[in-house]
């Protein structure tokens, strides 16, 4: 059996419980933004040692960051999505009341998707000023993309798995419809890991072409992976 290593092994708790509902964190893990769901955003730009509130409280869902921490997105259930450009100091509304379930960013925080249950996956190109619609309602519960923003991949909760190469221009369905949960990607948006909620995790290493079903039944709520999609958690 491989030994683990420290970061492996060892955690340590920074904050007290809550409803946590979603974290992220820029490429060097300096800046950590976490959002509790009936509470307010957390930000810490020391990987965790001090926290500060950034936020009122509101059914927080999703969040994102640019790879150096200073972009920052939050989206709310039942609220509006939310732009920091000083490393969560300021919160300024930049897109109306939605369900949203998902949100990313590419590196720059500049381009960011956002997925709507039971509505539409919405872009912008501009680090949240104006958006444009990128598909048809739908039951949208996860998406992600890659670093430069090219590639995205998309879920519907008892659909199927959504894959654009060209920046949400065109989109080609696969997979079977299933009760999709979450989605991840690595950078280059390549490898690609979609979990089932009360399934199984499906991996993909080819831009979502094929896939591979791994073979635990569980609840699973999250799925992330390392820069180049080889490790998973």
């Amino acid at each position: 059996m491989p030994r683990l290593s420290d970061a492996e092994r060892t955690s340590t708790l920074m904050l007290v419980p809550r409803n946590w509902s979603a974290v992220a964190c820029s490429l060097d893990g300096r800046s950590v933004l976490a959002a509790v769901y009936g509470g307010p955003l957390f930000v810490s730009t020391d990987s965790g040692v001090t926290w500060a509130t950034r936020s009122e409280t509101r059914c927080w869902q999703s969040v994102a960051a640019s790879a150096d921490g200073t972009k920052l997105a939050a989206a709310a259930w039942g609220g509006k999505i939310y732009i920091s450009k000083d490393e969560g100091l300021n919160w300024q509304p930049k897109l109306g009341n939605g369900w949203w379930r998902g949100l990313a960013c590419d590196y720059t925080g500049q381009r960011l998707v956002a997925a709507s249950f039971g509505g539409e996956l919405l872009v912008s190109d501009d680090a949240g000023d104006t958006w444009r619609k990128l598909s048809e309602n739908q039951w949208w519960r996860s998406i992600a993309c890659s670093a430069d923003g090219n590639r995205l991949v998309a879920v519907v909760d008892g659909g199927r798995i959504h894959i654009s190469h060209d920046r949400g221009q065109t989109w080609a369905e696969k997979e079977q419809a299933r009760a999709w949960h979450t989605v991840a990607c690595s950078v280059d948006g390549q490898r690609i890991g979609a979990a089932v909620y009360d399934g199984q995790i499906y991996m993909s290493e080819d831009g979502g072409n094929t896939w591979e079903a791994r073979p635990r039944l569980r609840k699973w709520r999250s799925i992330s992976c390392s820069q180049d999609g080889i490790k998973w958690v």
